[in-house]
């Protein structure tokens, strides 16, 4: 019997596992603006990046908490308004937008 690494003994068949991937910073970040952008469904976006959907949430999650470092800034500006994560208008989905414009304030 051959007893290495990647090797699990089930039931008397050998199975090799698959080695963990390592994600750069980058590709984190085009997955998750494509997802940001919504023009596909985090399904049809983690089939194609070969992800899982539950990564691609969390990875768009981590983009949004954060974005407001990209420019300097705090995670919550000075006047105390964060970053409208929630915006209708932000989402760049107009049909479920609920008839708000691009232009339009944010009035969380």
């Amino acid at each position: 019997m051959d007893f290495g690494p990647g090797i699990i003994m089930t039931g008397g068949t050998k199975s090799m596992r698959k080695p963990r991937r390592n994600h750069s910073a980058a590709f984190k970040a085009r997955v998750a603006l494509e997802a940001i952008r919504g023009e596909k469904t985090v399904a049809e976006i983690a089939a194609h990046h070969e992800v899982h959907p539950t990564q691609i949430t969390a990875w768009k999650s981590q983009l949004l908490d954060n974005a407001t470092a990209i420019f300097g800034g705090d995670t919550v500006a000075a006047d105390g308004v964060g970053f409208p994560r929630s915006c209708p208008a932000f989402s760049f989905k107009m049909s479920s937008c609920h008839g708000a414009l691009p232009s339009s304030p944010c009035l969380i």
